[in-house]
């Protein structure tokens, strides 16, 4: 049997400064499909079409958490703090594993059908000489080069975690909180993608689809400021789920998890709470451990988490890997570009 997908996709962004690091930013493009088209052949039965919408099944699973804890704060990692275990505690584990749960491309026990989420990271050093940048100040000039690594990014991305028989349409970016001095530009990342072609670089693949009315929208992501249930509270959740990945993303690589560490009782004191919370997504990056054999995992091509930088005039793209004792193979760590 060969199946086959079209997704139509909502990106969820978010940025972070690195911790322990004063010079590299980052960003997460969270890809959650709005509706998926699945087309399954069979040789004997034909081919069976059916179509799964995976944000309500999502948000039902965000509410469940929220209710079960009695927890309606805003997820936000680097804002977890304190030597106690506490409830809202539990809350974010289990928000962060929801996460690696949205995943999945095979069974799952959280939802009734996979989700096919998937997500991509990108670092990035702060830039020191932004002549070669547009605009008439320092200002529009730092926004520009973040522009251009985000759509380096998005084109990675899409070309790296989809294929010819997973296709995707991008509809829509949103963003985490209105910018210090403007939007982002949806001509530089979105539409400039598209004219790739044109000025000489490498166009989309045929797989990949920028909708026509592709938009980049920026909101809040507070959920408490908006009416329970409307787009813009499921979109503050959605956007707070992408942060948390991020921030285990960046505690995982970039300061090191103790996976010894036991939550008995509400209340036990401990050293490493961003740790413990973020400790689904240090196992999911450590599965790249498994080489050849990560291909037969549900999580195998469902995210990717790479470092920029300019070297000899050029950009180089290498991986980043979980912060730990032992060493990655980078020879079996799959490549974004």
């Amino acid at each position: 049997m060969s199946v086959k997908r079209k997704s139509e996709i909502i990106i969820y962004q978010d940025e972070t400064v690195v911790p322990n690091s004063k010079n590299l930013k980052g960003h997460i493009f969270y890809f959650i499909p709005e509706k998926i088209e699945i087309i399954e052949e069979t040789p004997l039965f034909g081919s069976n079409k059916f179509i799964i919408e995976p944000p309500q099944l999502l948000f039902q699973q965000i509410m469940k958490i929220r209710t079960k804890w009695n927890s309606n704060h805003k997820f936000h990692h680097s804002k977890i703090s304190g030597r106690k275990w506490q409830k809202k505690n539990f809350a974010e584990k289990e928000i962060v594993n929801l996460a690696v749960e949205s995943l999945r491309k095979f069974k799952t026990n959280q939802f009734k059908y996979p989700l096919f989420c998937k997500f991509a990271i990108i670092y990035y050093p702060k830039i020191k000489d932004i002549s070669n940048y547009g605009g008439n100040n320092k200002k529009e000039k730092l926004l520009r080069y973040d522009e251009t690594l985000l759509r380096f990014l998005l084109k990675g991305a899409v070309h790296f975690l989809y294929n010819e028989n997973d296709k995707v349409i991008i509809k829509k970016i949103i963003c985490d909180g209105e910018p210090s001095y403007r939007n982002l530009n949806e001509d530089r990342i979105l539409k400039r993608i598209i004219s790739d072609d044109i000025i000489g670089k490498s166009p989309l693949r045929e797989y990949v689809t920028i909708s026509e009315k592709a938009e980049i929208i920026h909101q809040n992501s507070d959920h408490n400021l908006f009416e329970y249930g409307n787009n813009g509270f499921i979109n503050a959740n959605f956007l707070q789920l992408a942060d948390m990945i991020l921030g285990s993303v960046n505690h995982s690589c970039f300061i090191g998890i103790n996976r010894n560490k036991i939550i008995l009782n509400t209340g036990e004191k401990i050293f490493d709470k961003k740790g413990i919370i973020s400790v689904p997504i240090y196992e999911l990056l450590n599965k790249r451990k498994r080489g050849r054999y990560f291909v037969y995992s549900s999580h195998y091509n469902t995210f990717t988490i790479s470092k920029a930088y300019i070297k000899d005039g050029k950009w180089q793209f290498e991986n980043i890997n979980t912060k730990e004792q032992t060493a990655f193979d980078n020879n079996k760590i799959l490549k974004l570009f």
